[in-house]
């Protein structure tokens, strides 16, 4: 499988970016929470845009309510054929991925790939503007705090004179 997958992504036409991605998804080497977390970096496994689920391939990327909408477009032109049946997250990317049919008079497997490499990105956009925020707060009460000790400080330093 993964010899005729490899031939078939390097050997597309498409962005780079994209088939790197999906060189990365056919060997599961992303950075999933799931991942993550079996590797200690994380304490969560939850997938960061609803916080429900686990944030496992499969779930990611056809499973997740966050990932549906962008499906719906895709299902329509398919017929839904296969698409959620598939419960093996290597056999549901290789068969999305050597689909021959047009959308749009685009190539289904070149869409495909770029709404995955999409999805992803989007995903890792949600999780940088959270960390940013959240440095952002930290900041803030680091701030507040020092206010609040410098006021004590005066308010004491006045009591004592």
């Amino acid at each position: 499988m993964y010899s005729s997958l490899f031939k078939f992504v390097t050997e597309r036409k498409g962005p780079e970016r994209v088939k790197c991605f999906i060189w990365k998804l056919c060997h599961e080497c992303i950075m999933t929470n799931v991942r993550r977390m079996r590797m200690n970096l994380t304490n969560s496994n939850l997938c960061p845009a609803c916080d429900f689920h686990e944030e496992a391939l499969l779930r990611r990327f056809r499973d997740c309510y966050h990932a549906s909408w962008v499906w719906q477009f895709f299902i329509q032109r398919n017929n839904g054929v296969d698409f959620y049946s598939i419960t093996d997250w290597k056999t549901w990317l290789q068969t999305n991925l050597t689909m021959t049919h047009l959308v749009h008079e685009m190539n289904c497997s070149l869409l495909f790939g770029g709404m995955l490499d999409f999805m992803w990105w989007r995903r890792n956009r949600i999780i940088g503007l959270f960390w940013r925020l959240f440095r952002k707060l930290a900041i803030w009460l680091v701030h507040i705090k020092l206010l609040y000790l410098f006021i004590s400080l005066l308010v004491l330093r006045t009591w004592f004179i």
